[in-house]
């Protein structure tokens, strides 16, 4: 530690619903299982809005974002099976218990120049994916794969997702990725188009305002229905009705 700088800069929330401000403040100092980590990228998820909200009445000054990655540059005593330099990610929670503290909700999160994460909570970011494609995974990512395994789907079986926003999109591109036929179902026209822009595209878009929608669905899915639904959406009725 004695090598690396003291100060860093991050994007600070001094006051709720007002501009972040750049601030100079002390590098978190390292616990026996901590990671110390030069930030590659740093995601801003919904949550992170609703923090400048104050709907979580979070501390301030605080740092946002819980979708970091970047590489090691120190480490604890007690951590194993890393080396300084390795790409990583770090899931939300630091430390690793019973939800103790959330990065940019309840400890200072990613939009810094370092951060600190729990070994334990740390994943591999393979040299094949960049930062700024790495940092959503760690919050949206998890969040839709976490679904997809929970629907504990069959094999090839033809999947739904509602709401292709940040979270659908992702999940639309897991699902395709693992061989599963996918409807992309929203309302929105951006939505709607971004479920054919990405890489892996879903097979059928549905604007779920059609009077013809669910008999499209049924018609797609060869009038057996869809094996599971991704809802990625917080809209109450839709949940209701998936």
């Amino acid at each position: 530690m004695s090598q690396l700088q003291q100060q860093m800069k991050a994007a600070r929330l001094v006051e709720y619903n007002t501009p972040y401000t750049v601030e100079q403040i002390k590098v978190p100092e390292i616990g026996d299982n901590d990671i110390l980590f030069r930030v590659g990228a740093a995601g801003y998820c919904h949550t992170d809005y609703q923090v400048w909200e104050g709907v979580y009445q979070t501390k301030t000054p605080s740092t946002p974002s819980h979708e970091p990655v970047g590489t090691i540059v120190a480490m604890g005593p007690a951590v194993k099976g890393w080396r300084i330099g390795d790409r990583i990610g770090a899931l939300l929670f630091r430390p690793a218990r019973a939800n103790v503290s959330m990065a940019g909700i309840k400890d200072d999160g990613a939009m810094a120049e370092f951060m600190i994460a729990d070994a334990a909570n740390t994943v591999k970011l393979p040299d094949s994916v960049s930062f700024e494609q790495g940092a959503p995974l760690m919050c949206a990512g998890t969040t839709v794969w976490g679904g997809i395994k929970a629907a504990n789907l069959a094999p090839k079986v033809p999947v739904g997702v509602i709401g292709i926003g940040g979270l659908g999109s992702l999940a639309i591109q897991f699902l395709k990725a693992l061989g599963h036929p996918t409807v992309a179902i929203d309302h929105r026209p951006e939505p709607l188009d971004l479920a054919v822009e990405v890489p892996l595209k879903a097979d059928l878009v549905i604007d779920s305002t059609s009077e013809t929608a669910v008999e499209d669905i049924t018609r797609w899915a060869d009038n057996e229905g869809l094996a599971a639904v991704i809802v990625c959406t917080d809209d109450v009725p839709v949940n209701d009705g998936a």
